[in-house]
């Protein structure tokens, strides 16, 4: 793990209907990556209770645009079972979005919500329940998407002064709407929440986060391999080096680079920037401090194309609302024949090609958007 002397960031200036700031939201980039999601969060106020947020806003980031978008239920019966919430979780599948658990002002959940956003409409695919083989209420979890299903890791669970955390893994079949809970062995990581989690070929790497064992936050990664289930902690380029513990911060994956930005430290909030490579080749590289954003913890950050995204966040007291943009890189090759086939419209003969590569290129080609808008390439974000 290293920190990189290249990169610089830049505030995107923003229009449209502005989202307040927040923290606890989730931040997702669409299949064809047109389209940045923002849905819930939290809004805290001196002397006021929190205030949980059920907003759901559209940022177009080649326009700089935000819209918010009012989501209305598949099934007027369930008009009244969907719950504000913060710190949960939402991935991308096929064009649609899955929102897990995250905490309320009494109540953590444990449903999951479907959310198409082109169509404006959400349901409750898996409703919240104690089921052995459904994963109890959490908040501060992980949520990644590998094939066919969503994959949470721990989190946090009971009240918000709770210090029960989790270090289970359970996974969520897109196809059946059910849960399983997936077995674990080798160096299993210890239970934490406000971690991070990406997903790289057939593994997931986790990062940081806060232990129960000590209460304070940590600063190692491991690697599980979805085929074995097995773990294996990885070894960081000055792990010992307290600069790599955090909690409530965000992490992108580009090119086989981790990205990790901000978050917390048990002692105060963080601006700085890490790459680690999983090919084992370190960089050299730490942003620039003259452009370095505001110090935050529990904002959001999401990879559009070949640019990390950060949106609001925590700094000291109250919440940032800006919308943060760092260049990691080139699009990589993967990236450019997506935007390629998105372009033409290409119809493709799946039947011939291995599954995982049909798979992949079957979500491109379903993708469907209510302009058909060209592809265009990324400008750059950031001044070089």
């Amino acid at each position: 793990m290293s920190t990189n002397r290249h990169l610089q960031w830049e505030e995107m200036k923003c229009c449209g209907e502005l989202p307040g700031g927040r923290v606890g939201e989730t931040f997702t980039t669409s299949d064809d990556q047109r389209e940045v999601f923002l849905y819930g969060g939290m809004v805290e106020t001196e002397n006021r209770p929190a205030e949980y947020l059920d907003d759901f806003f559209a940022f177009d980031p080649e326009s700089r645009r935000w819209a918010r978008r009012e989501l209305a239920p598949v099934r007027s019966e369930q008009a009244d079972r969907f719950h504000p919430r913060a710190f949960h979780t939402t991935v991308t599948h096929q064009g649609r979005l899955y929102i897990f658990g995250g905490c309320s002002a009494s109540d953590g959940h444990n449903d999951v919500v479907l959310v198409d956003p082109h169509a404006g409409t959400r349901e409750l695919v898996a409703p919240g329940s104690a089921a052995h083989n459904v994963p109890v209420p959490r908040y501060c979890h992980s949520a990644v998407v590998f094939e066919e299903a969503m994959y949470i890791f721990g989190g946090k669970c009971g009240s918000r002064s709770s210090d029960d955390r989790l270090a289970d893994i359970y996974r969520f079949d897109f196809d059946t709407a059910t849960w399983s809970i997936v077995e674990q062995r080798g160096d299993i990581p210890p239970p934490r929440s406000a971690h991070s989690a990406v997903v790289c070929g057939r593994k997931m790497f986790i990062f940081g986060g806060r232990q129960s064992e000590r209460g304070g936050c940590c600063g190692d990664m491991y690697e599980y391999a979805f085929d074995t289930n097995a773990w294996r902690r990885i070894a960081l380029c000055g792990e010992q080096n307290l600069s790599l513990e955090r909690a409530r911060h965000s992490a992108v994956l580009h090119n086989g680079v981790i990205a990790v930005f901000g978050g917390w430290n048990g002692r105060k909030k963080l601006n700085d920037l890490y790459l680690h490579t999983l090919d084992g080749h370190e960089h050299d590289a730490e942003t620039e401090t003259v452009s370095a954003p505001q110090r935050r913890d529990c904002h959001a950050a999401v990879m559009w194309r070949n640019t990390m995204l950060v949106f609001s966040g925590r700094h000291r007291v109250s919440a940032l609302e800006d919308v943060q943009a760092l260049r990691l890189g080139p699009m990589s090759l993967v990236e450019q024949c997506r935007d390629w086939l998105c372009r033409h419209r290409v119809s493709l003969d799946l039947g011939a090609l291995p599954q995982r590569l049909a798979l992949r290129l079957q979500v491109w080609e379903s993708i469907q958007h209510p302009n058909q808008r060209a592809l265009m390439p990324a400008r750059p974000l950031a001044t070089q």
